[in-house]
């Protein structure tokens, strides 16, 4: 299973070629194909079976931060920034690298203790990467809460011995200057990550909801799983 998962997502991620050699505006769009594609209904069993949900998240996080520097560099040129975004591309680069020889080792199927050395390595990464970005840009945007976030009701899911994953639908309101309020579809991956407990066996499941990106916060809300 792991191995036709790997094979599934490598048939995919090669097909893009190697878009660290592309011009910004391609690599960008091609990072945000792949991200898309990598949380559609096709490859969710793969995501989760390969557990690349968190380098996933790395991934979108890192291009979100990218395209909104380079955004702000158009407006603000006459202020010289000390990172530049050719740094900030390559912790993208990076971010896809690792993704990239994760899938092929998972496809060889080394087992998990070759992986504890880079887990390590890459939590490093992530922790400098975001003091530097804190610290470059520290208005970068307000973050909403999504404590009162609205869930949709979460349909009762069958049981079939493995365990039972759900995106759920979150919506936030917001407020506006002018006092109008609307209601936002939060998108997975780009603006909040999903964790689970008690997600296997037939009752009541735990559903984190977290916010990432623009948003922030953490709501817990439940499902039922089916004992039929």
């Amino acid at each position: 299973s792991i191995r036709d998962s790997a094979r599934q997502a490598l048939n995919m991620l090669s097909a893009y070629g190697n878009l660290a050699n592309a011009d910004y505006n391609a690599e960008t769009a091609g990072i945000d194909s792949i991200i898309a594609k990598l949380n559609s209904p096709d490859y969710f069993v793969a995501v989760q079976t390969l557990n690349l949900e968190p380098w996933l998240t790395e991934l979108a996080k890192y291009n979100n931060l990218f395209k909104s520097y380079a955004a702000d560099t158009e407006q603000e040129k006459v202020k010289k920034p000390d990172i530049s975004p050719r740094t900030a591309r390559r912790q993208t680069d990076e971010a896809l690298r690792k993704i990239l020889n994760r899938v092929n080792s998972l496809a060889d199927l080394n087992g998990p203790d070759a992986y504890i050395p880079f887990a390590t390595e890459f939590n490093v990464h992530v922790d400098v990467y975001n003091t530097v970005a804190n610290e470059h840009y520290g208005r970068l945007h307000a973050k909403t809460d999504i404590a009162g976030a609205d869930i949709d009701p979460i349909a009762i899911q069958p049981c079939t011995g493995k365990p039972v994953y759900v995106i759920p639908t979150v919506r936030v309101s917001k407020t506006e200057k002018d006092g109008t309020v609307t209601v936002v579809e939060l998108r997975f991956s780009e603006d909040f990550t999903v964790g689970y407990k008690n997600n296997e066996a037939p009752g009541t499941a735990t559903l984190i909801i977290s916010g990432i990106g623009k948003y922030t916060g953490q709501i817990v809300t439940t499902f039922k799983i089916s004992d039929e």
